[in-house]
């Protein structure tokens, strides 16, 4: 009698212990559409590679919400909406596309968080990496500093959209810093941080 009361509460706990961990792998496991992020980051280099800009702009531009580029003309980060990538765009904000040769990640994507320390003037790991952000304020931070220093009335709608539910990638070594989102079962490029790996006024 004991036994068998031993064995069910044996398996009772089993049973407990197989679905917590089943369930504690799901929420580590990323989504379908998360997993996809990886080969899409390549098709968007191939594009770049080839200059092929026409194709960038009608698969990773989203019509509506459009292209914001974060860039540091002085002492400030500032923000500028685009509604496609053209040649003034590359020359203006990404000289890096017309002056090297663009490759492919040699080394797998990670998906964990880097972040790049001004005092070293390092990334904390090189390669290419992926994290998930559920929020961020990386637009409403500058426009707050471009209305209190510069007083400028930048308005921009649906930020709270914008700044939701994001993938932030990061190519610590050519600093490629883009942040994505899933809209309506395609990857967009939402925002294109042109200061990463550069602490310089």
């Amino acid at each position: 009698m004991m036994l068998k009361k031993y064995l069910a509460t044996y398996r009772i706990l089993f049973l407990i212990f197989l679905i917590s961990n089943t369930l504690g792998c799901s929420a580590k496991e990323p989504s379908p559409s998360y997993k996809s992020l990886s080969s899409h980051i390549d098709m968007i280099y191939k594009y770049m590679q080839k200059k092929d800009l026409k194709a960038l702009n009608n698969q990773y531009i989203n019509p509506k919400y459009g292209l914001y580029i974060i860039y540091r003309p002085g002492v400030y980060d500032m923000i500028k909406k685009i509604n496609k990538v053209d040649e003034k765009t590359l020359k203006e904000f990404l000289p890096f596309f017309l002056s090297e040769k663009i490759k492919l990640p040699l080394k797998p994507k990670q998906w964990r968080e880097v972040f790049f320390s001004c005092d070293t003037e390092k990334w904390s790991s090189e390669g290419y990496f992926i994290q998930k952000i559920d929020r961020t304020k990386i637009i409403t931070n500058i426009l707050q500093i471009e209305k209190e220093y510069f007083k400028t009335k930048i308005h921009i709608s649906n930020v709270k959209f914008l700044e939701r539910d994001l993938y932030h990638y990061a190519d610590t070594i050519n600093d490629i810093d883009l942040y994505l989102k899933y809209i309506d079962g395609k990857w967009y490029i939402l925002i294109w941080d042109t200061t990463a790996g550069n602490c310089d006024a």
